[in-house]
């Protein structure tokens, strides 16, 4: 249909209320004028009769005309569509050869691969888990092992990095949830330009994921960079603008940083917030404060849900738990 994959299509794009209301026409007597139907058909009162039309009063009923239509429509010999790619950098979403077929990233959408760890988090068999997202049992053992590889990664001071214990002081493999609609809507073309970056420039992809996956936390949803870290973070930066527009990224620090290493007309886009207690530079998604009357931005937990889903679903991805000891 046009998307990456049929369950995907069925999860996030077909559209049952304009299938209800099809289908509903579909069972409904219409009826058009005699003149009517001949100005947009061509058909006359003889082809009608010949075809056992339903005319009561001058008008014909459009049910008893769907051979007839039919019939019409597929008669005419016609050429099928030229597609054409005005950009390499369309050729993507016309090849549907970008995953490799044996690969499970992609495979299944976000929200059924978190209704999985969800609904195994509740203490429920994995192969009533899996039915449930519809999702074999297969993949979902890899799922849940992959899911249980990233609850373990941990700070330096042995916190988990990307979920919260439960009340019972244990793991759970469920994400930190997104917050606001805005970020489920930003998701969709962060999940878009992810799956190109990471067909385009693997090492990148996978930097740019293991980099998040040193500096995020389940008590920050932004990356910590020092001064000393210029190349990374403009690294980071350069890798982040093909995830989401820089518009969408947001910069915060003491205002002397901030002009040293935001300055450059390349990062004018970048939202930036001063705060002078702050002696790193703190860089994720923003996020408008809802908490705030005045415009002011905080970061979005979507990167850190982001990260860990891909995480979860990118088998090429390694899960450490080492630590950089430049991490902060």
């Amino acid at each position: 249909m046009g998307h990456l994959s049929p369950e995907r299509s069925f999860e996030y794009y077909n559209h049952f209320a304009t299938l209800m209301a099809t289908y509903a026409l579909s069972k409904a007597d219409i009826k058009l004028p005699n003149r009517t139907l001949y100005n947009i058909t061509g058909f006359t009162n003889k082809k009608l009769k010949e075809n056992n039309a339903t005319v009561s009063n001058s008008s014909v009923s459009i049910p008893s005309i769907r051979t007839l239509l039919f019939k019409n429509i597929i008669e005419g010999k016609r050429k099928s569509p030229k597609f054409t790619i005005e950009s390499r950098d369309k050729q993507f979403l016309l090849n549907t050869n970008t995953l490799a077929n044996n690969e499970l990233f992609g495979r299944y959408g976000l929200n059924r691969v978190q209704l999985l760890l969800q609904t195994y988090d509740k203490e429920i068999p994995l192969n009533k888990a899996a039915q449930l997202a519809n999702i074999s049992i297969h993949d979902a053992k890899i799922l849940i092992e992959r899911a249980s590889e990233v609850a373990s990664i941990t700070t330096k001071r042995g916190k988990p990095r990307f979920i919260k214990l439960s009340d019972s002081k244990n793991f759970v493999l469920s994400p930190l949830n997104n917050q606001y609609q805005s970020d489920l809507r930003l998701l969709s073309l962060l999940l878009n330009n992810a799956y190109r970056l990471r067909e385009k420039s693997e090492t990148d992809w996978t930097w740019f994921i293991e980099i998040c996956r040193q500096k995020l936390s389940s008590s920050r949803a932004y990356l910590p960079f020092r001064k000393e870290d210029e190349k990374e973070l403009q690294r980071f930066i350069g890798i982040a603008e093909k995830l989401l527009p820089l518009k969408r990224w947001l910069v915060s620090s003491n205002e002397d940083l901030l002009m040293k290493t935001m300055s450059s007309t390349d990062y004018q886009d970048i939202k930036q917030q001063s705060n002078e207690s702050k002696n790193v530079l703190h860089i994720g998604i923003a996020s408008q404060d809802h908490r705030e009357q005045t415009n002011k931005w905080q970061y979005s937990p979507l990167l850190r849900f982001f990260v860990h889903m891909m995480l979860i679903t990118d088998e090429k991805l390694s899960i450490k738990h080492n630590e950089l000891s430049n991490s902060i």
